[in-house]
């Protein structure tokens, strides 16, 4: 793990109610990601790609998270690091994930969910769920603690890997060092 690295832990939210968490932690940077080829490459939700889709999805914890204007900075990709990470991932020792999505989350979100996880039971590759960070979000005019982390894309292929008992690849947008720490 890269010494300049504190980010060694955080929980996401399975369902709207906030009810399961899966504890995500980090193992080890797998690699740092050129941006451009990122922007080129990354499709969100398997299907677009782009800065204009990418900066459509940031700005989706601005208008429901925050409610707050997200203030676009034309420098952002310059003042950003992208990184695959390996993680080790966890829910309730006791929960039968499947089961309990069933009731917690919509007919079309559960449906996809169970999809995903038959491609990923045929080894069909799914892509890396994103996540973005306090710290790069507050380039952009958030007040956010610089260790928080914000899920972007890939919820659904998140679930289908833990009900499996698999811990994906992750990549994570975050500010470069050289900025200002909290």
């Amino acid at each position: 793990m890269d010494k300049k690295y504190n980010l060694t832990q955080f929980s996401h939210s399975l369902t709207l109610d906030q009810s399961i968490n899966v504890n995500i932690k980090i193992k080890s940077c797998l690699e740092e990601l050129d941006v451009n080829e990122f922007i080129n490459f990354y499709k969100i939700s398997n299907f677009w790609t782009g800065k204009f889709f990418i900066k459509r999805i940031i700005n989706k914890i601005f208008k429901y998270q925050i409610k707050k204007k997200m203030i676009w900075n034309k420098n952002f990709w310059s003042l950003v690091n992208i990184r695959v990470f390996n993680t080790s991932m966890s829910i309730n020792e006791n929960l039968d994930l499947e089961k309990v999505l069933i009731h917690k989350t919509s007919n079309k979100r559960y449906s996809d969910i169970i999809k995903y996880k038959n491609f990923l039971l045929k080894d069909k590759n799914m892509g890396m769920p994103l996540y973005i960070t306090g710290k790069s979000l507050n380039i952009l005019g958030a007040k956010f603690r610089s260790n928080e982390v914000f899920i972007l894309d890939g919820s659904r292929r998140l679930s289908a890997n833990i009900i499996l008992g698999k811990n994906p690849q992750i990549i994570i947008i975050e500010a470069k060092n050289k900025l200002n720490e909290e």
